[in-house]
């Protein structure tokens, strides 16, 4: 994967020369070491952000991090930032991921390969936050993005590797056939993750649910539970209207699928092929002092529908990705989390002695620069010096004033960089020889020590 990166942003830069024209630095091809340092310097981004990205790389006291700029400058970074590509292939019309490349379908025949799930499986969306200019992002109120992309996911959802991605499918606006879209949803990611007619336990939510879709998993010797809507076609319509809290309603059919009505607080329909109508204590008491009585289908929903919802919150403690308008940049930093998150999982599941994600990001940070680091291109370390003579530099005897640079070419002054601002000047100290603006910047910098 990072070989193909490699080649189509290297490919990408050398034949848009405008998008780096900006920078200081010429455009050199980017090699796998350093690139590997760059997704190092990334991953240390999630551990430690900053409101800012170039405060990464400031030398300000309040915000120095050596890490950065003794790795890689910070010029060369937005270089690679801004080339990053993984697809120079023209647009396909019939794929509206075309431009992550092959790098979807790879990360998926990894996850695929990398493990085979327990009994126990969900899956569910997730969605990623992206408010830019793009045809197939979606609207969730009910999620806290509300705006973003879409994804179905086959996630784990019992034993250590709860939260494993085992599969997941984009939603791109092109659902619709013969099947409904839930349906067809919860059937590719089956069949692609190769988990049909195997005895598993499927766990989904309303959206999904349906008596259609519980009878075609129960065809491929697939148990399923979730909740469903009372309204879903082929649903009971005998039950009662009304209810007193904790009644329960059972209906089930001869091939073995039941539904519940149960009333707590809101009336609640469960659809299941491997569950009975039990109800059993749970350790909660309610005012009365009584253990509460659940459905054991209810109980068993409850846990199994974690998959999803534990991935996702793995995977925004520490997240890699940054604001972007390019949106197969931030998607492509979603995926690299989920990989984490899978690595993380595995290696817990294999005995691994590190119980935290922050302390394994640490330690893969540490793995990529280890092997990958002397192998990097050395920078030349060009720029002006972090400080200069302080008693040279400050009032006293010395005639410092402001002349004109030799040569049409603008530089950066050197207060503005100091505090992560872009400003070029052509106005230099005739003592110090330090680049600064006019205004301001002149006089900050021969009254200050800290510069």
């Amino acid at each position: 994967m990072m070989k193909i990166i490699v080649e189509e942003t290297n490919k990408y830069a050398e034949s848009h020369p405008g998008f780096v024209r900006g920078h200081e630095r010429k455009w050199t091809p980017v090699t796998v070491p350093e690139l590997a340092v760059w997704v190092s310097l990334r991953i240390m981004m999630g551990i430690s952000p900053k409101p800012r990205q170039a405060q990464h790389w400031s030398k300000d006291e309040l915000h120095d991090s050596p890490f950065f700029y003794k790795h890689m400058p910070r010029d060369r970074y937005d270089q690679i930032s801004t080339c990053l590509h993984f697809s120079s292939d023209g647009a396909d019309q019939t794929n509206r991921l075309w431009k992550l490349g092959r790098i979807v379908e790879l990360l998926k025949q990894s996850f695929k390969e990398a493990y085979i799930p327990p009994q126990t499986i969900t899956v569910d969306e997730s969605l990623w936050k992206f408010r830019g200019r793009l045809s197939f992002v979606t609207y969730n109120p009910t999620k806290r993005a509300r705006f973003g992309l879409k994804i179905y996911k086959l996630c784990v959802s019992s034993g250590p590797t709860c939260g494993y991605t085992c599969n997941f499918n984009f939603y791109t606006g092109q659902d619709r056939g013969v099947l409904p879209a839930s349906h067809k949803a919860v059937a590719n990611l089956m069949e692609s993750a190769e988990v049909l007619d195997k005895g598993y336990s499927l766990y989904v939510d309303n959206w999904y649910s349906s008596p259609t879709l519980f009878h075609w998993l129960q065809g491929r010797k697939t148990n399923a539970c979730g909740t469903v809507r009372g309204n879903r076609k082929f649903m009971p319509t005998d039950f009662p209207q009304r209810m007193r809290l904790n009644d329960m309603e059972r209906r089930s059919t001869s091939t073995g699928m039941l539904c519940i009505k149960w009333a707590d607080k809101k009336q609640l329909y469960v659809l299941s092929t491997m569950h009975t109508s039990a109800m059993v204590e749970t350790e909660r008491v309610n005012r009365k002092g009584e253990k509460v009585i659940k459905p054991q289908a209810v109980i068993d929903y409850n846990e199994g529908m974690k998959g999803v919802d534990v991935g996702d919150q793995l995977a925004s403690s520490y997240p890699a990705v940054r604001r972007s308008i390019k949106w197969y940049k931030k998607v492509f930093f979603y995926l690299f989390d989920m990989a984490l998150i899978n690595s993380f999982l595995l290696y817990k599941q294999a005995g691994g002695t590190i119980a935290q994600q922050l302390i394994f990001r640490q330690e893969v940070i540490r793995g990529l620069l280890s092997e990958y680091l002397p192998q990097a291109p050395v920078y030349s370390g060009r720029g002006r010096p972090a400080s200069t003579n302080t008693s040279l530099r400050l009032q006293g005897r010395n005639a410092h004033a402001i002349v004109e640079t030799e040569g049409k070419r603008y530089k950066r002054c050197h207060v503005c960089y100091t505090h992560g601002r872009r400003k070029m000047t052509k106005a230099e100290c005739r003592v110090c020889r330090v680049l600064l603006c006019i205004f301001g910047c002149f006089e900050d910098f021969h009254n200050k020590l800290h510069y």
